[in-house]
């Protein structure tokens, strides 16, 4: 009785050690794939945005107004109303409100003025707010041709808005957080700490957000008239 136990034991174990190892090799093969997997759509997404975001740069260019157009100093119409809705064009069927840019990076994006799935894959999105009001939030895909970078980002680092009408805007990041896709309530929120712009995109696995908090440093508030 005692060898027919021992003998099953035997045979369970010489058994479980092959799968275990034929089950790990599966999982490896697959976290291998996904990551090409992500990988092709984030050359893919990059490229997209790249496009987009030359033609839009170019869009602007013919839109903005010289110095010489203006026979005297002016005052934006954002300052002279924050409340208003932020100006766009279209480009390949997004409606842009203006381009991201990290200077440092060398990198630009197009942004959208809102965002669905489809537009995720060609530009940075608007989630909430406006950049006049101080309050808005960007995101974007966590690829390589995108917001990948996002985590990298060093204190202080600069990143600039530019509307459709020329306006730049300045930011200098501030801070930073890992927040749960549910903690909606927390993303907008400026209770922890003051802010001007936020960026966030998924972290590696999408099980979370990575988000970035920048405060505004030109046009400086105290110089608003």
């Amino acid at each position: 009785m005692c060898k027919m136990h021992e003998k099953k034991t035997l045979s369970y174990e010489n058994l479980r050690r092959p799968v275990c190892l034929l089950l790990g090799c599966i999982l490896i093969a697959a976290a291998g794939v996904l990551a090409w997997h992500n990988a092709s759509l984030g050359k893919e997404a990059g490229t997209r945005t790249g496009a987009i975001a030359t033609a839009l740069s170019a869009k602007m260019a013919d839109l903005r107004f010289l110095p010489e157009d203006y026979p005297e100093e002016i005052t934006p119409d954002w300052v002279l109303d924050p409340d208003r809705d932020m100006p766009t064009v279209e480009i390949d069927g997004i409606a842009c409100i203006g381009t991201l840019s990290f200077p440092e990076r060398n990198i630009e994006f197009p942004v959208a003025s809102d965002w669905d799935y489809p537009t995720l894959d060609k530009a940075a999105c608007r989630y909430w707010g406006s950049v006049y009001k101080d309050d808005a939030i960007l995101f974007g895909h966590n690829y390589e041709g995108q917001l990948k970078f996002l985590s990298d980002l060093e204190p202080e680092e600069k990143v600039v808005f530019t509307d459709i009408d020329g306006n730049e805007f300045t930011y200098e990041m501030a801070g930073g957080a890992t927040l749960w896709p549910r903690q909606v309530k927390e993303l907008c929120s400026k209770n922890d700490m003051d802010w001007d712009l936020t960026v966030f995109t998924c972290t590696t696995w999408g099980e979370a957000r990575v988000v970035v908090r920048f405060i505004r440093i030109d046009p400086k508030k105290t110089d608003m008239p």
